[in-house]
């Protein structure tokens, strides 16, 4: 899970935000595409929670959910960028049982509230990778939000494990090393991040450095 440091709303968010009776559901299309706009560039093109990369279908997710947290639906503190966690794949293959496309993410996390959030500034330290791509906890609260977004999945664990595979297949000196782990920690020239960058870091600072 990538710390995510939030920036300014969206001036028409805000300016949205001071009309009587404004709510989330209500929200214009144009609003909505400044809103996730700006969410994934805040984000550097990456899901909230797995880190895949953020394309196609998106999800504007309330960390607190909005049916439980009314008054914090419209909060630009309270709102990150999903990926459709799974959806689309289990609806392209909707003749087969739906066990064999866990959903993950925003899409099974539903109106559950996590333990450890995207926003809280250590929550790169609390999850640990396994050389397979396995996600685990390194506290309670950890293991506890894998299990609500379900993290764990088969999906997410081969494309940890790509990331990782890569890394180990790479022949590098200590300086090198230490370069390519400041470009997993940083942004790219295009503003991104590379997805499951902190499986990528987790790898190097503990397996190869």
């Amino acid at each position: 899970m990538k710390h995510i440091k939030k920036e300014s709303e969206p001036e028409d968010l805000k300016e949205y935000k001071k009309l009587e009776g404004a709510c989330f559901r209500d929200l214009s299309k144009n609003v909505k595409k400044n809103l996730r706009d700006s969410l994934r560039q805040e984000q550097g093109g990456i899901c909230c929670y797995c880190e895949r990369e953020l394309k196609g279908k998106t999800v504007i997710e309330h960390i607190k959910p909005k049916e439980r947290f009314p008054a914090l639906q419209l909060e630009y503190s309270n709102l990150v960028l999903s990926c459709d966690g799974g959806e689309c794949e289990r609806k392209k293959h909707n003749r087969r049982e739906n066990k064999n496309y866990p959903l993950y993410c925003d899409a099974n996390k539903n109106n559950n509230r996590i333990c450890v959030s995207p926003l809280d500034d250590n929550c790169e330290k609390m999850f640990g990778y396994g050389e397979d791509g396995e996600i685990y906890g390194l506290s309670k609260e950890a293991n506890d939000t894998i299990a609500v977004l379900n993290l764990s999945v088969p999906f997410l664990n081969h494309q940890r494990k790509a990331v990782i595979d890569s890394i180990k297949n790479t022949d590098l000196s200590e300086s090198e090393w230490e370069e390519e782990l400041v470009y997993y920690q940083n942004r790219k020239f295009d503003g991104d991040f590379e997805p499951f960058c902190t499986a990528a870091i987790y790898y190097i600072e503990n397996y190869v450095l």
